[in-house]
């Protein structure tokens, strides 16, 4: 393989170790196909070993596995704070949404729980619309006086009070 096709696909050190070994055997830049020195047994040895330790080089990983775990936690890190920070916040927007479903809850007891006592009171008020009774008097073609009786409560007197009739102005 020629010299020129090789330093395109090598590394910067890979290309240094090339061009070292290439002044030490000798090496024209212009040919580097024709030697300008005859090479000797100790270049050949030291282009030799040159040329193992760039292959060396090159199929040595990168990364060590040593480094690798610091590395990968380091990365996930941000990650797992940020997830770690999303959990938190959804955890206190559940708690407040129950609490503010409890108070809704309470607040629609205490609405149903007026509602009743309301009907409780309209139906009081209409049994004593019903007590209020016109009392129809006499005969049975025709209509005499109305009279209005209004229920009495126990007074506080010692005098009870009685009911009192009230006649028709129309009259």
């Amino acid at each position: 393989m020629p010299w020129r096709e090789t330093v395109c696909d090598e590394s910067k050190a890979d290309q240094d170790l090339r061009m070292e070994l290439q002044e030490l055997l000798g090496l024209d830049p212009a040919a580097p196909v024709r030697p300008a020195v005859e090479a000797t047994a100790a270049t050949v040895e030291l282009a030799d070993e040159l040329r193992r330790e760039a292959l060396r080089r090159r199929h040595t990983p990168v990364l060590k596995t040593r480094r690798v775990w610091p590395m990968l936690l380091a990365a996930g890190l941000p990650v797992a704070l940020a997830l770690g920070g999303m959990a938190t916040w959804g955890t206190l927007q559940k708690r407040k949404a129950d609490a503010l479903a409890a108070d809704i809850r309470a607040k629609e007891a205490e609405v149903q729980r007026l509602a009743k006592v309301s009907a409780e009171a309209a139906a009081q008020a209409q049994q004593a619309t019903q007590a209020l009774v016109r009392v129809k008097s006499g005969t049975k073609g025709g209509q005499k006086a109305r009279e209005l009786v209004l229920p009495m409560e126990g007074s506080a007197s010692r005098t009870p009070l009685d009911t009192q009739t009230v006649s028709n102005p129309n009259r």
